[in-house]
């Protein structure tokens, strides 16, 4: 990372928030002007800067150069287990996380309605080649497809308020 980095709260014409980094004004400038910025989860590259304080990272902290405030070399970091998946920690918000992975799948994959169970079958013993599908299941479906281990993943559906 560059010693000196700004921090922006940034926002799309739909009003969705999320963070850019850049090492100065000029540079978001010139990302902006030329179309570089898209919002994480519409996509939108209509994006302003919103008026808050800047946040500016500065270079590397004692800890980050190998020393404690106490002088002492910092603890190893545990490394993730095999097949646990990631993990995160932090002020993650889910909604827009939830919004962005809804809004790729809609963008990236066919919707097949309530022939998702049938065709996932089939894609998956080899009766049809395999796409990028999103639909619906019942209960007893995905019940079914996980006993089968065929591969899926259900996403909760947002509260309207949430929508836009």
């Amino acid at each position: 990372m560059h010693p000196d980095m700004v921090i922006y709260d940034l926002s799309c014409q739909w009003g969705h928030q999320f963070e850019g980094w850049f090492p100065n004004l000029e540079a978001f400038e010139f990302q902006k002007a030329g179309g570089h910025l898209t919002c994480q989860v519409c996509g939108d590259s209509r994006i302003d800067k919103l008026p808050s304080a800047a946040h500016v990272v500065r270079s590397a902290t004692p800890v980050q150069r190998g020393v404690t405030p106490r002088g002492e070399p910092p603890k190893p970091v545990e490394k993730t287990p095999e097949g646990t998946g990631l993990l995160a920690a932090g002020p993650i918000d889910q909604v827009t996380i939830m919004k962005a992975l809804r809004h790729y799948v809609k963008s990236h994959f066919e919707n097949v309605n309530k022939n998702f169970a049938t065709l996932a079958r089939e894609m998956h013993t080899g009766e049809i080649p395999p796409r990028n599908i999103y639909g619906e299941v019942t209960r007893e479906e995905a019940a079914r497809l996980a006993e089968e281990e065929i591969p899926h993943l259900i996403l909760p559906d947002l509260p309207p308020e949430f929508e836009n």
